[in-house]
């Protein structure tokens, strides 16, 4: 039997690799547009929607802080590994970022 793995992540080192990813997002923008061109062109309603909300979104400048309110918007969920956070957006991009698992220390 497989007991759960708890790996004591604070809040504070999910919202900073949130930021790292999302601010990858941004500075990836011009790859990921042709992603999202194809969605709008192509995909089904929700595709076609989260495709343009992701092309507007991502015009911002990099984050800096915690943005709930975009959290909302853009993340689907995320999963958390030993020392990695994988989230998945919901136009369909996977970031993974590093986070400093305290528990090795």
């Amino acid at each position: 039997m497989l007991a759960c793995k708890g790996f004591g992540i604070q809040e504070a080192a999910i919202h900073d690799a949130f930021i790292r990813a999302w601010n990858e997002m941004v500075e990836n923008r011009g790859e990921l547009l042709q992603k999202w061109k194809a969605m709008i062109q192509d995909g089904n309603e929700l595709e076609k929607l989260r495709a343009r909300q992701f092309t507007e979104l991502t015009k911002a400048k990099p984050l800096k802080s915690m943005d709930i309110e975009l959290v909302s918007k853009v993340l689907e969920y995320c999963n958390v590994f030993e020392d990695t956070l994988e989230f998945h957006f919901k136009d369909g991009t996977t970031i993974t970022q590093v986070w400093e698992n305290k528990r090795h220390q």
